[in-house]
């Protein structure tokens, strides 16, 4: 083995409660700005320490040495290797009973809460349904998505795990600096009742999904391209892999706006929320959407964070085609085994004429190999990302104020929403911030792990 790897080591998943727990520095948004700030509160951080471990075990790491800020020289990739270490199997305990105010950021008194009217559903999915809500106590339209506690039994493991990492993911989120969070999807809290968990977030205009009818407008590909790049970026150095990068899980906040990668309940989170760094693997589950899963994703084979820029790298192609690349693992496997001389073209460029650009940025994002895959350091001055004025997209992007997703007014006014038809008769939802302990006559779940507010957002003090 290269001597510059050391034996992997599990996290031991313990933290002492009367010590704080210290935050590792981050260079902001790439190291490719001025410094900024990040505010970093260790109330916002609370989840039971089992959930940040895989859900197959316990994280193993092969590092390479940090290197040198001067002389610079060229980063070494570090191989991914597999093991024949086993890890046992892990299933997340129950949420754990913390006594505490349902603020997150203190002990003082919220402000006051709905109660929610519903107006219009949006999507269904495997975590509850997803609506248009009149906050009446707010006078706004947000997004409230009610999954009922009915179906987040003990038993159903993987669903309650999904939940709370999402949650630790916010709270995450919330505690970076407004720059890293441009292009991540926040959230306002999450409120309960007796039967429910409702989670509440802006509304937003639409994913990216709707917008797929066919190859994209270039210039507005470029530009999405890019702001996905610095949020995966972001989540990266926040110790967050997002693990199931697709077009459903970025939203839209207008219709030629910016985007926002949203959805974490399949992400694994860094423990004592280090960044994530080269060459390290974290699992070999398989997370994801098959369209999107990187190879040694498909060949479940220890994974770190490429898989994610593997996954930007097949919406690039959804973006500029208008088509699956991956439609199933047998299209992969081709993927893997085309030859270009034999067949005379690339892969890529088979079943559609792509730019000399374009094929450069996907067959880099599209590596087989993990240690060779590109990232933003190798986007960050790609001529793909020169407009049609020879200006760099992500100096402009860079150089943007980021937009406050939390105060920003460009929803809807109630009044100009008409109520669904089934909708109509619905009570209004009296949720509250603080926990509920749900109980039916299979015994007694408690919620209160899941009791937050965003100390930005729409409920903050």
């Amino acid at each position: 083995m290269d001597p510059m790897y050391r034996a992997p080591t599990s996290y031991a998943h313990t933290r002492p409660t009367s010590v704080p727990v210290s935050r590792p520095h981050r260079e902001p948004l790439s190291s490719i700005q001025a410094e900024v700030g990040s505010a970093y509160t260790d109330a916002n951080f609370y989840v039971p320490d089992a959930y940040h471990a895989p859900r197959n075990g316990p994280a193993v790491r092969f590092k390479t040495p940090s290197p040198s800020p001067e002389p610079p020289r060229p980063l070494r990739y570090a191989a991914y290797v597999t093991t024949s270490r086993i890890p046992q199997p892990c299933s997340p305990p129950a949420p754990t009973a913390r006594p505490r105010h349902a603020n997150s950021a203190g002990g003082i008194a919220p402000r006051r809460v709905g109660p929610l009217r519903l107006v219009r559903t949006l999507n269904s999915g495997a975590f509850g349904r997803a609506y248009a809500a009149h906050d009446t106590g707010a006078g706004l339209i947000v997004c409230v998505r009610v999954t009922e506690k009915k179906r987040l039994q003990a038993e159903d493991a993987i669903r309650m795990h999904g939940l709370l990492i999402e949650v630790l993911c916010h709270k995450i989120i919330a505690a970076s600096a407004p720059q890293d969070r441009a292009h991540l999807m926040e959230m306002h809290g999450i409120l309960q009742d007796d039967q429910q968990l409702l989670h509440v977030m802006p509304l937003m205009h639409c994913d990216l999904l709707s917008v797929v009818r066919g190859p994209c407008d270039k210039a507005l590909t470029r530009r999405w391209i890019a702001q996905l790049a610095l949020g995966i970026d972001a989540l990266h150095r926040m110790g967050i892999i997002h693990r199931d990068i697709k077009p459903e899980n970025v939203l839209l906040d207008g219709p030629d706006g910016n985007v926002r990668i949203t959805d974490f309940n399949a992400a694994f989170v860094c423990h004592s929320n280090e960044p994530v760094e080269d060459g390290a693997v974290y699992g070999r589950d398989k997370p994801g959407s098959q369209p999107y899963m990187a190879w040694e994703v498909v060949q479940r084979r220890w994974h770190g964070k490429m898989i994610d820029w593997w996954s930007l790298g097949c919406l690039m192609y959804d973006l500029v085609t208008g088509k699956l690349l991956f439609r199933n693992e047998s299209k992969i496997e081709k993927y893997i085994k085309w030859d270009p001389r034999t067949e005379g073209k690339s892969y890529l460029s088979r079943h559609f004429r792509l730019s000399e650009e374009e094929e450069s940025v996907l067959t880099g994002l599209l590596k087989i190999s993990p240690c060779e895959r590109w990232q933003l350091r190798h986007l960050r001055y790609h001529a793909y990302f020169l407009d049609q004025h020879r200006a760099n997209v992500f100096d402009m992007l860079l150089r943007e104020a980021p937009v406050d997703l939390l105060t920003d007014r460009r929803a809807p006014r109630p009044e100009e929403l008409e109520v669904e038809r089934k909708l109509r008769d619905a009570p209004l939802c009296n949720a509250a911030l603080l926990p509920r302990v749900y109980e039916d006559p299979r015994g007694t779940q408690d919620f209160s792990a899941f009791a937050w507010v965003n100390p930005h957002g729409l409920y903050r003090v």
